[in-house]
């Protein structure tokens, strides 16, 4: 018999819901809306997300998060 292996944790249930772009004179700056576990997050390239996450890139359709561990979650906007 193998020994089973601990569960790894399950990414909290995040959904992109929008992202908005704001034209700056340094470019573009986009921000995400992103919802989970009863919370509204408006947040930008190097912002926490859910006490857990840092976000790395914001596309217009989806965003990259980060975790601690560096395990990467990508959410399409629906």
């Amino acid at each position: 018999m193998t020994p089973s292996l601990p569960a790894a944790p399950l990414p909290p249930p995040l959904t992109l819901s929008g992202v908005t772009e704001k034209r700056t004179p340094q470019g573009p700056r986009r921000t995400a809306v992103i919802s989970g576990a009863g919370q509204l997050y408006l947040a930008g390239v190097g912002d926490t997300v859910a006490g857990r996450y840092t976000i790395v890139t914001i596309d217009p359709e989806a965003v990259v998060l980060r975790d601690e561990n560096g395990d990467e979650l990508r959410l399409v906007l629906r």
